[in-house]
């Protein structure tokens, strides 16, 4: 059984049926028991789960709530926010190219070039939209970078030119794809 040491009405530790709680007024516990002692005491701690999730993606979130005769822990599970996810989303460089050579955005050629840092062929006309300042950054970034990012500038603006769909980069992004090289 999971006990909650509490103090003024808030929860100081828990405790799973070992241990050792040595209280205020000296009194100690091993192992810990529900009771009272002096102005401390330990209450059961119930565990309650409300899945409000439709999707996959899913956040969680905890709320403790200290009540006369035990501790009531609410897990809320939702989901969460596709923009969320796409903030986070980052995959090596290397799986991008691969995931770009699946897409056929890439040859293979190209994939291989670009994996080891050098500007794509098949990208040269995004490099038409910039100045020369942005040319020069835009391959020296690509050229250093380790990873690509979901919301990276390059990804967006491959979305922006209908090069790939949103659909499409979410699914590159996701741990489910497989490289086939054809």
């Amino acid at each position: 059984m999971k006990l909650a040491h509490i103090k003024d009405g808030k929860v100081i530790r828990t405790y799973h049926g070992t241990g050792r709680v040595t209280f205020e007024n000296g009194d100690t516990v091993s192992p810990p028991t529900a009771g009272v002692h002096g102005i401390e005491r330990l209450v059961p701690v119930v565990d309650v789960t409300v899945d409000n999730s439709k999707t996959t993606r899913t956040k969680s979130a905890t709320v403790e709530t200290v009540e006369a005769d035990r501790v009531l822990r609410t897990v809320t599970v939702s989901d969460m926010d596709i923009k969320d996810i796409r903030a986070k989303k980052s995959i090596s460089k290397g799986d991008f190219c691969k995931q770009l050579i699946n897409f056929e955005v890439l040859s293979s050629y190209d994939g291989i070039s670009a994996s080891k840092g050098n500007w794509p062929n098949a990208m040269d006309e995004f490099l038409e939209y910039m100045s020369d300042d942005q040319k020069v950054s835009a391959q020296i970034e690509w050229s250093t970078a380790q990873s690509v990012e979901r919301m990276h500038w390059l990804v967006l603006f491959m979305i922006s030119m209908d090069v790939m769909t949103e659909t499409a980069v979410d699914a590159l992004f996701t741990d489910e794809m497989q490289f086939n090289a054809n």
